[in-house]
């Protein structure tokens, strides 16, 4: 009961937290003094709709493009080091996905474009032209770990749009163009964000069932700091080692833990209350809280540790 309650109010601070973020993207790449008036002034209008579930707002989205990745991490959240058969995902399945969630008019405020290596994923042109058309997905940030230049003047060309960002891992000797790539982006005008030398990783531990009882599993989860919506083969799911632990069929796949984009018993209107909840909604625990110690265990990894060099696979 106590984390239900806690959950409730979090949740109302969360929406505006959203509305606040969005508000301000929206402001900041406002062209004209009138419409920065307009969005300012619509701002109680947008706090209502929200509140009376009229409007949904998620801050935040990761798209797996690809699980395809060329380095092999020790401790990666994502579970790269499972995938023996890695692939690419259809960009059909990519754009589908997107656009059911556009479609149902929510608004996402940042997508996150995720591998594996995404700069490893072959239709990356044809997703990020597909997304710089959509209003309802405001930011674009592509990660990538530092080891790919890009090559493409199309693509380069594309980039230098204000709604895409790069976010730029540095893994000390395995990021071998970390700083090349810097400098690629600053000299194309090109938005980045370059990760901090200090940046250490969560340990999830090892992916061995922990049995937890119910109440563990409800204090794992509600005290779990990486919590995030991970889109994966058109299903959302909660956490990102949940959707690839259920795609790697490590775990089994359970209706709670995802919304299934796919469905297509689920028209717009539905869905739009299918994501409202699962967003803002009450989530007691997930499969994975069983396979996984993050929130309860403090304890930090050094990132981008190698099993061995990987290769560059595309």
């Amino acid at each position: 009961m106590k984390y239900k309650i806690f959950n409730f109010f979090k949740m109302q601070k969360f929406k505006l937290y959203n509305i606040y973020r969005l508000n301000s993207w929206e402001l900041k790449s406002a062209k004209s003094r009138t419409k920065k008036m307009k969005i300012i002034l619509l701002t109680p209008v947008r706090v209502i709709k929200v509140f009376l579930k009229r409007e949904v707002i998620i801050s935040y989205i990761e798209i797996v493009v690809t699980t395809f990745c060329n380095l092999k991490c020790k401790g990666c959240s994502a579970l790269m080091e499972y995938y023996k058969n890695p692939k690419h995902i259809d960009i059909k399945d990519n754009i589908r996905a997107l656009q059911r969630i556009v479609d149902s008019n929510v608004t996402v405020r940042t997508l996150r474009v995720l591998g594996g290596e995404p700069l490893c994923y072959p239709d990356l042109y044809k997703l990020l032209e597909y997304l710089k058309t959509q209003d309802k997905i405001k930011k674009v940030e592509i990660v990538t770990n530092g080891k790919l230049l890009l090559r493409d003047e199309k693509m380069i060309n594309l980039l230098k749009d204000y709604k895409f960002w790069f976010s730029v891992s540095r893994y000390e000797e395995a990021s071998t163009n970390f700083d090349k790539l810097i400098d690629q982006l600053k000299e194309n005008n090109i938005n980045y964000i370059p990760q901090s030398e200090n940046y250490e990783w969560v340990d999830y531990g090892n992916f061995e069932r922990r049995n937890r009882s119910e109440k563990d599993l409800i204090a794992q989860y509600h005290k779990c700091t990486h919590k995030c919506n991970n889109l994966l083969n058109g299903r959302l799911f909660h956490c990102h080692r949940c959707s690839h632990a259920t795609n790697l069929r490590l775990i089994s796949l359970i209706k709670r833990d995802y919304v299934d984009l796919f469905d297509e018993n689920v028209g717009n209107k539905q869905l739009k209350k299918q994501l409202y909840k699962f967003i803002y909604g009450y989530t007691p625990y997930i499969e994975a809280c069983n396979y996984c110690d993050c929130g309860i265990n403090n304890k930090k990894i050094k990132r981008g540790r190698q099993n061995n060099m990987g290769d560059s696979k595309k």
